[in-house]
C-alpha cells in the first residue's frame, strides 16, 4: 500500500509540477536562466516529495485503506494533483520572481562596471592619441570585382539586413557612411579574424568594441551605444559573457 501511494504521489506531483512551471515559471517573460529553471524544478520536486510524506502521515487510515485496498488510485491522484498544484505553484511563482529580480540586479551591475571601464579606457586613450594604429586595413570583396579598403579603426558595426545583404557603418573623415553589399555576415567576420576589437554580439550584428560609448540593461540583455552611430545595438544572451569579458580586460 505504501508503494502504491508513493507511485501515485510521484505521478500526481509530476503532473502538478509541470503545470506549475508552465503557468508560473514560463509566464515570467522567459526570464529564467537554465540554472534558474533547474533550481526551480528541483525545489518544486522536493516540495512535492515533502507533501507526499506529509500526506502519507496525516491521511486517515480508513481513507488509505479504502483507496488502495481495491487499487482505486483515482481519488489519491486527484487530491494530490490539486494539493501539489497549489503549494508548488506558489513556490514556482515566488522562485521565478526571485530569479528575475536577481538577474535584473546582476545585469544592471555589469552595465555599470562596463560603463566605468569604458570611461577609464577613454581617459587613457585621450592621453595617448597616437596609440591608435591607422594602417590596419581590410579589403572587403563586395562582388562584381569591386573591393573596398576599410581601416579597422573606422569600422563601427555591421548589420545583416537580409539573408544575403550586409550593411556596414563606418567613419570616413568627419562623416559616417554606410556600405551595403550582397554577402554573408560570416564571410565578413572572417576579414576581422585577426582583430580582437571586432566581435560578434548578435547573430545579426558585428561591432567594434573600441567604439562602445555606453551600455544599459534591457530586460535580461545588454544594449550598446556606439560612437559614430545613433543606433542601439542589442547583445544576445549567447554573446553577453564574451562582450563583458572583452570590455573588462
Amino acid at each position: 500500500m505504501v508503494l502504491a501511494y508513493c507511485l501515485t504521489a510521484i505521478i500526481s506531483h509530476a503532473i502538478a509540477d509541470i503545470m506549475s512551471y508552465m503557468i508560473f515559471g514560463y509566464s515570467q517573460h522567459k526570464f529564467l536562466s537554465w540554472k534558474g529553471i533547474l533550481n526551480l524544478l528541483l525545489t518544486i520536486s522536493v516540495m512535492g516529495s515533502m507533501i507526499s510524506l506529509y500526506d502519507m502521515l496525516t491521511l486517515p487510515e480508513g481513507t488509505r485503506h479504502a483507496w488502495f485496498k481495491g487499487y482505486d488510485f483515482q481519488h489519491a491522484l486527484i487530491a494530490n494533483c490539486i494539493y501539489s498544484f497549489i503549494v508548488t505553484g506558489i513556490t514556482a511563482m515566488f522562485m521565478s520572481g526571485s530569479e528575475r529580480r536577481y538577474l535584473s540586479i546582476k545585469i544592471e551591475t555589469e552595465c555599470k562596471e562596463m560603463n566605468n571601464r569604458i570611461a577609464i579606457n577613454a581617459a587613457e586613450k585621450s592621453k595617448t592619441p597616437g596609440a591608435i594604429i591607422m594602417d590596419q586595413i581590410i579589403r572587403i570583396d563586395t562582388g562584381m570585382n569591386n573591393k573596398y579598403d576599410l581601416a579597422v579603426c573606422d569600422f563601427i558595426y555591421a548589420k545583416k539586413t537580409s539573408s544575403n545583404t550586409v550593411s556596414i557603418a563606418y567613419c570616413s573623415g568627419l562623416k559616417n557612411k554606410i556600405l551595403e553589399y550582397h554577402g554573408r555576415m560570416s564571410a565578413l567576420e572572417k576579414f576581422f579574424i585577426n582583430y580582437k576589437s571586432v566581435m560578434r554580439c548578435h547573430k545579426n550584428y558585428l561591432i567594434n568594441i573600441d567604439r562602445i560609448k555606453s551600455t544599459r540593461r534591457n530586460g535580461k540583455r545588454y544594449i550598446l551605444k556606439l560612437k559614430g552611430s545613433n543606433r542601439e545595438i542589442p547583445v544576445s544572451e549567447t554573446y553577453m559573457r564574451s562582450i563583458y569579458s572583452a570590455l573588462m580586460q
